[in-house]
């Protein structure tokens, strides 16, 4: 594994801290809009990096089940593991594939 390839927590801390910041300031809220409820994912975990064949384990994920079970997780302490950041993760996505970020003052 190569140094660039390891990332510390403090760096996942602050990217996550700039995150929120930037969804604040571009929605001027505390809540932000998801405006899709389905979207693809790739099933086998074994496929989502293997850039050299077509993955062909295509699946449905759906937005609104994730937010039902990410409050769960972050309602019940015991639920909070790994779990809560696949949950997470799509939500995160949906934002990364739309235009993010701050907007630049005209």
């Amino acid at each position: 594994m190569h140094p660039q390839q390891i990332v510390t927590v403090d760096e996942i801390e602050q990217a996550f801290s700039f995150i929120v910041k930037c969804l604040r300031a571009k929605y001027k809220s505390d809540s932000v809009p998801i405006t899709d409820d389905y979207y693809w994912i790739i099933l086998e975990e074994n496929e989502r990096c293997n850039v050299y064949s077509e993955p062909t384990s295509l699946g449905i994920g759906q937005f609104s089940e994730d937010l039902y079970f990410f409050r769960r997780a972050l309602a019940d302490k015991a639920l909070l593991d790994t779990y809560l950041l696949t949950k997470l993760l799509p939500i995160l996505q949906n934002y990364v594939d739309r235009p993010f970020g701050v907007e630049e003052s005209k």
